[in-house]
């Protein structure tokens, strides 16, 4: 994995109002690569907007041309773009987050549903990696995050960037504080980063928040604005999992637990 940079993207929607929202995804995201971004994250539902109690009303396909020019323009920038939308089901729809680098579409459907989700969406029924360029990513929806065992499936799965996307009504300053309790764990037990986001919710009303923590669990870079804002950070490719022996060098000539794999010692054959 290179040295590279990443964004995370809090954006307010416009319920229903894709074409407006895609604009809005589409400038962000020059924001983010005129900051040298490679890897740029939107929140859950950003392309649609996010209300379970309307979720039929507001599902789309994943062809819709929308969807299908953010991927166009992620090829055409040469980065990895990661945006949400609420996708037309067979049944009920699903919660349903795209990301899309090169030739590669990734379609993750939220596979664990919130109290509030259940009887509003379908559940998706995998969780996998995809392999982009520089890195291998996860993808884990809102609450999912809380989840470790989602965390760690991704992980075992190769990814070395967990992207995070949420549409939480709490403030930027509110969100943060819940992640601080759970993301930084998401992060060190599985030697991975993390890319958290935050949809903005109708002015007045809350929503927000933007988080970037590295692989071992330390926070890289925040914001909590109540505006459309971009957070840009410089990844460091040396994950604890790359070290020769999964160790560090405790800078007294000696090997140190501070750059340990914990992942790479867990014993699973034990676990069932």
């Amino acid at each position: 994995m290179r040295a590279l940079r990443a964004s995370a993207v809090q954006m307010r929607s416009e319920l229903g109002d894709v074409a407006q929202n895609c604009e809005k995804v589409v400038a962000l995201a020059f924001r983010a690569i005129d900051e040298g971004a490679r890897i740029i994250g939107f929140p859950e539902a950003c392309l649609t907007g996010y209300d379970a109690s309307r979720s039929s009303e507001l599902a789309e396909g994943l062809e819709h041309p929308c969807v299908k020019r953010l991927g166009r323009f992620a090829a055409e920038q040469g980065v990895v773009l990661s945006f949400g939308l609420i996708e037309q089901g067979e049944g009920l729809p699903y919660v349903t987050q795209v990301v899309c680098a090169g030739d590669v579409r990734f379609i993750y459907r939220k596979t664990h549903l919130g109290k509030t989700e259940v009887g509003h969406f379908a559940a998706g029924g995998s969780i996998d990696a995809v392999q982009v360029p520089d890195a291998c990513l996860g993808v884990s929806l809102c609450w999912e995050c809380c989840i470790p065992d989602i965390a760690g499936t991704l992980r075992a799965k190769g990814a070395e960037v967990l992207l995070a996307p949420f549409a939480s009504p709490l403030s930027g300053e509110l969100r943060l504080e819940s992640w601080a309790t759970y993301l930084p764990a998401r992060a060190h037990d599985n030697g991975m980063y993390v890319v958290a986001c935050n949809a903005l919710k109708p002015l007045g009303e809350g929503g927000g928040g933007c988080a970037i923590y590295d692989a071992c669990g330390k926070l890289m870079g925040s914001l909590a604005s109540p505006v459309d804002d971009v957070l840009t950070v410089e990844l460091d490719a040396d994950l604890p999992r790359d070290r020769d022996g999964g160790e560090a060098d405790d800078g007294n000539g000696g090997r140190g637990m501070r750059g340990i794999s914990y992942f790479d010692r867990r014993r699973p054959e034990l676990y069932s």
